[in-house]
């Protein structure tokens, strides 16, 4: 596992972070663009513009999260909110199910 110190302000953090981390974050952005693509056909300048979708909320909410997010910006900020565009945009929905016995109610 690695481990990376890091301290500052948020951007400090998130540029000392990108730096430590160049080769995972490369590997990371590579493999979420082929998943995206096979799992919802978007190609990564897609993929990149659903995820911008994500940051008025995120800077309202979450400003010092944005803020460590630093190069490249789209690829991060898409990593962050993968699992909103992987799953949040498909077009199958979601299944709810509900058992019930005598014996609960």
């Amino acid at each position: 596992m690695l481990e990376i110190r890091c301290s500052g302000t948020p951007y400090e953090v998130g540029f000392q972070h990108g730096q430590e981390a160049e080769a995972k974050i490369r590997s990371g952005l590579a493999f979420y663009e082929a998943f995206f693509q096979l799992k919802t056909g978007m190609d990564w300048p897609k993929t990149t513009a659903t995820a911008r979708k994500f940051l008025p909320l995120l800077e309202a909410d979450w400003p010092h999260f944005v803020e460590k997010m630093t190069v490249p910006f789209d690829g991060i900020l898409a990593l962050n909110v993968r699992t909103e565009i992987s799953m949040g945009l498909m077009t199958d929905g979601c299944t709810s199910l509900a058992w019930k016995t005598p014996g609960n109610s």
